[in-house]
């Protein structure tokens, strides 16, 4: 081997360590030190919304058709839509006659927001989905979320939701999925919520997104979380399967 094919080796290799070395370091700080970092670095790749090409008018147009509808369907007046990123899609949402609370846990973020996009019936709050309180309302809508969580911290995001008493969550899914994996390097995989670790029942709508991406596997579906706070999450627990959620 010539002295400049083992230099080249040695220097991809070199490189390829201090990519997996930055990636382990990064999945374990925490999760506003991530995602602000994202934020910091341009958001999650080129795309016209710092939130990454699955929140472009492309990828979007099927959700934003269905979304007002289903606000409709179900008496729906208040809504927390947590992480609501830069705004991007949403704002071509029919949101009329809604209550919205958009929520990051990106503090730079929600400020932005604030100054472009708030009024009387539209407020952006900071708020960490894992462990800080989530507001009562009709519906907690939570696109491509947990797939950037660890699988503990979901579970808990999806306990915080429904100790809440809001009344409805409507989040991604990958029905098609047959087990669910722990995060990676990459920072996202598909998660199946009728799977464990959550094992979530049939969900009462699916919709199908239609996007180009994850070969087009990508659902947001509706649950119902119920309407008090006396929930005790035991469909974490094995033993016992109470809730509605």
């Amino acid at each position: 081997m010539s002295t400049t094919l083992l230099k080249n080796k040695i220097v991809g290799f070199a490189k390829h360590v201090l990519h997996r070395t930055r990636s382990l370091l990064f999945l374990k700080s925490s999760r506003k030190h991530q995602f602000s970092k994202i934020f910091h670095a341009g958001g999650f790749g080129a795309s016209p919304s710092l939130s990454g090409s699955g929140s472009d008018l492309e990828q979007t147009r099927a959700i934003r058709a269905r979304l007002p509808e289903l606000l409709r369907k179900y008496d729906i007046t208040s809504m927390l839509d947590v992480p609501c990123g830069d705004w991007y899609w949403m704002r071509h949402v029919d949101l009329s006659g809604i209550q919205y609370t958009g929520a990051d846990i990106v503090p730079e973020l929600v400020a932005m927001n604030r100054e472009k996009f708030s009024n009387p019936s539209r407020t952006f709050n900071a708020l960490d989905i894992v462990k800080d309180d989530i507001p009562v309302v009709d519906l907690v809508f939570c696109r491509d979320c947990l797939v950037h969580l660890k699988l503990k911290d979901a579970r808990q995001a999806l306990r915080n939701i429904a100790s809440s008493g809001s009344k409805y969550l409507l989040t991604t899914t990958f029905t098609a999925r047959t087990a669910n994996e722990e995060l990676g390097l990459i920072f996202f995989r598909p998660l199946n919520l009728q799977k464990p670790p959550f094992s979530l029942p049939e969900p009462i709508e699916i919709i199908s997104e239609e996007c180009t991406e994850n070969d087009g596997a990508f659902r947001t579906s509706l649950w119902r979380c119920g309407v008090s706070r006396t929930f005790e999450l035991k469909y974490f627990d094995d033993t016992t399967r109470s809730l509605s959620l």
